[in-house]
């Protein structure tokens, strides 16, 4: 049996979403959003891509929606091998502090991104990695969503 579009693109938001937590000065951690890694191929060889996590502009510039900015921000990625009986936390992290963070010149779109040292995430070791964008509808496919399409979203919000 073929398996179904859903389940499918399950598993590839599965393996390219990213959890971000805030931190607080006083190192107290919460559940802040979601974010997603894109891989982009670099021009001068196809073969390589540079990896870009994108996520919504009022994580990356909390005064955008007037919220208060954390201390710090932190990228939550799944291990490539998680053994609950070795270790106690199956993620792996990556302080997104200093990144340096793009936004669109039109103020009304929700939504930031940044490269991502490759070297730096390579020796995290982690089972996430960026969606080719080859792998992202086309513009006829994403026209055909409609009403009673099987959609997976992932989203939190947390504004203090």
């Amino acid at each position: 049996m073929a398996e179904s579009p859903l389940a499918k693109n399950l598993d590839i938001i599965r393996r390219n979403v990213v959890f971000i937590y805030a931190r607080d000065g006083h190192g107290v951690e919460r559940a802040d959003g979601t974010g997603f890694l894109l891989a982009i191929p670099q021009k001068s060889d196809h073969t390589r891509s540079s990896l870009v996590l994108v996520t919504a502009r009022h994580m990356a510039d909390p005064g955008w929606q007037n919220c208060v900015p954390p201390a710090e921000l932190i990228a939550h990625f799944n291990k490539k091998e998680f053994d609950p009986a070795k270790d106690e936390s199956g993620v792996a992290e990556l302080s997104l502090t200093g990144q340096q963070w793009y936004y669109p010149n039109d103020e009304s779109v929700d939504i930031a991104f940044t490269f991502l040292d490759g070297k730096k995430y390579e020796s995290l070791s982690v089972e996430n990695g960026g969606l080719p964008i080859s792998q992202l509808p086309s513009a006829s496919e994403a026209k055909a969503v409609e009403i009673g399409s099987s959609l997976a979203s992932a989203e939190q919000l947390w504004c203090k």
